[in-house]
């Protein structure tokens, strides 16, 4: 990827203290790609180039294909070991869409993909069964010596089966990192959402619509202390941002992919910095 002031790729290091190996994760969110496909009809097709200009006159002047393409290309070239797509990663989840989103991760490498608000529906659900043989509510990957856990909090929502899994893998030995698509309400990261959002901030920070099951207990799993929760991943909000919950675990929020935005989380034990 030729480098421009169209993309604005963050690092960041995660010392995770005892860890042997070296990991180089991309992660993307947001990127809202509309396909015309042919398994779509016409008005599906059009509501797709309808938000396909709508994203890109806000975005950075590319479609939101190319961004997704040159920034996974970058990911190639600096070596990732995993690309995480932590949600939204179709603008509507037809069937075209949903068909064409997964034949591209298929071409990726190895890589790993949670549902945003965006990602919802049977053609979404289907195909995600079919490629991953798990659930979208929460799904494990390994990755080295780290695990890999998705959430669907995309409908704000938490079940009962969701956290006691959750709960039991994070009480496990091996350190995890979160992944899920709404960010946890938090005091900076309030501040910050807040002056952006205005108004629509409760529909962008988990915890402040007052509805949802288990929002409450989930958000006390994630700040206990010593547990395995090593970092969260999240997106949603189209503008990046770093805090800590109160445990001291970092949470970070990545923008847009259809904004050119990226972040490379390195990892690596304490020994290594």
């Amino acid at each position: 990827m030729k480098r421009s002031e169209k993309y604005k790729i963050e690092w960041d290091t995660l010392v995770i203290p005892g860890l042997q190996g070296q990991y180089r994760i991309l992660q993307i969110s947001d990127s809202h790609i509309c396909f015309e496909s042919e398994l779509d009809d016409e008005a599906s097709r059009e509501k797709g180039r309808k938000m396909a200009a709508i994203w890109t006159s806000v975005g950075n002047g590319l479609s939101q294909r190319e961004n997704f393409d040159n920034l996974v290309d970058y990911g190639h070239e600096i070596g990732c070991d995993c690309f995480v797509f932590s949600g939204d990663m179709v603008d509507f989840a037809s069937r075209g869409n949903v068909h064409e989103v997964f034949r591209i991760y298929e071409t990726v490498g190895d890589y790993f993909v949670i549902p945003g608000n965006h990602d919802t529906g049977h053609y979404f659900y289907r195909h995600f069964l079919k490629t991953t043989n798990q659930s979208p509510d929460i799904q494990v990957k390994e990755l080295g010596e780290l695990l890999l856990v998705g959430i669907d909090n995309g409908k704000q929502s938490i079940s009962d089966h969701m956290l006691k899994e959750l709960e039991i893998l994070l009480s496990g030995d091996r350190p995890v990192l979160l992944v899920h698509h709404v960010p946890l309400d938090n005091e900076t990261l309030h501040v910050d959402a807040a002056r952006l959002l205005k108004d629509s901030l409760p529909y962008y920070l988990l915890g402040m619509r007052g509805e949802g099951v288990n929002i409450e207990a989930y958000y006390d799993l994630l700040s206990k202390r010593h547990t395995s929760l090593k970092a969260i991943l999240a997106g949603h909000l189209h503008f990046s941002h770093r805090d800590l919950l109160p445990n001291g675990v970092p949470q970070y929020v990545t923008g847009a992919c259809l904004n050119g935005c990226a972040r490379i989380l390195c990892i690596q034990g304490e020994a290594q910095v």
